[in-house]
């Protein structure tokens, strides 16, 4: 099964999620991106997960999880 959010750069595998359109004048981005810090597809999924569900919930220019 697919994971929404996940691609991979390189080896190594990443989340990445585009902002909606409404928001992005107030982030001043397009994407939330960064590293998974694995080159393992079990590893990512599971990480990604957990940060697809941080995201949804900030509110915020940074990261759900400070990075």
């Amino acid at each position: 099964m697919k994971v929404k959010f996940l691609a991979k750069r390189g080896n190594t595998y990443q989340f990445s999620r585009r902002i909606p359109d409404d928001v992005r004048p107030v982030l001043g981005r397009n994407h939330w991106r960064w590293s998974l810090k694995t080159d393992s597809l079990t590893e990512a999924e599971i990480a990604c997960r957990k940060h697809a569900v941080g995201c949804c919930q900030t509110n915020s220019n940074q990261s759900p999880h400070g990075q």
